[in-house]
């Protein structure tokens, strides 16, 4: 049988793994935006990515890729498709721990973690 001790800290150290992954991703689709906003258009002020969702930020970034002419074949533009599709399911399983409601259960060994 699992110690639910053990289980419960090794359940902490994912949940916060994930958390700070998702935040570089974040981070640095948000960086990627700012430096594709100067590039485009230079003289125009940033958006406020501090306000912007991920969402948002992968649809400029997805936009802006589109102007500066970063994709350049179908088979990029494909890439980019999966990619945002990718990050998209990253984000609702994000969403599901930071603010859904779920419980860990440790003496539950099959599937110790309750959505």
């Amino acid at each position: 049988m699992l110690d639910p001790i053990q289980l419960e800290v090794d359940f902490s150290v994912a949940l916060v793994r994930m958390l700070r992954h998702f935040n570089m991703l974040e981070l640095n689709v948000g960086l990627t935006v700012a430096k594709l906003c100067k590039w485009a258009d230079p003289e125009s002020p940033s958006p406020r990515l501090s306000t912007m969702s991920l969402e948002k930020k992968v649809v400029e970034f997805r936009r802006l890729s589109e102007k500066c002419n970063l994709i350049r074949s179908d088979a990029q533009r494909e890439e980019l498709e999966r990619w945002s599709a990718r990050v998209d399911e990253v984000r609702s399983v994000r969403n599901v721990y930071a603010h859904g409601h779920w419980d860990l259960l440790p003496l539950r060994a099959e599937h110790p973690v309750s959505l």
